[in-house]
């Protein structure tokens, strides 16, 4: 089903309605972390991190062996 048309001015008023529109309860918890110092810098590791691991050509990572069960 094809979406209607709207012109720039139903945007603009659908755009206006969404700024005046209270936050929903996704959108706090979005911002709350945005402004927390340490889900920023938590971010940034992460994103410096994954690059290091993506480029190994699939190749997965071995889990450290305290994570094995001994073999019996």
């Amino acid at each position: 089903m094809a979406s209607p048309v709207r012109t720039s001015e139903d945007l603009l008023k659908v755009f206006a309605e969404m700024i005046w529109a209270p936050p929903t309860q996704g959108t706090e918890l979005l911002v709350r972390h945005l402004k927390c110092k340490e889900s920023v810098e938590l971010a940034k590791i992460l994103v410096d991190a994954i690059p290091q691991y993506a480029e190994r050509g699939g190749q997965r990572l071995q889990p450290p062996s305290e994570l094995l069960v001994p073999l019996a």
